[in-house]
């Protein structure tokens, strides 16, 4: 889905990438669930979840749902000691600026 995440699995069995899909698409079932009888409550929930993932990879991820409180998805912390391709760009960013003075 996303070609900005890293494709190498980890001791988890997942990499950046395929954890990311997996948090999505448990996501995407649930809110359509929620939207079909009418409930926006998962809305908020999907969109920061997926959004912060990403960043967080490292911390893992565990979603419950705000209204009932059960758990809709959980994926384990990934390698803490990898250079994710955001950091990596960010690091390339930083070098390009220091030789540019």
């Amino acid at each position: 889905m996303l070609s900005g995440l890293d494709a190498e699995q980890d001791h988890t069995g997942y990499s950046q990438r395929s954890a990311h899909n997996h948090v999505f698409e448990k996501l995407r079932e649930a809110l359509a669930d929620a939207l079909s009888k009418g409930s926006k409550r998962l809305l908020a929930t999907y969109l920061q979840t997926l959004l912060a993932y990403p960043d967080g990879c490292t911390r893992g991820e565990t979603v419950f749902d705000p209204g009932t409180q059960d758990l809709l998805v959980q994926v384990p912390p990934l390698d803490g000691d990898r250079l994710y391709p955001k950091e990596k760009a960010l690091l390339d960013l930083v070098s390009e600026e220091r030789k540019a003075g």
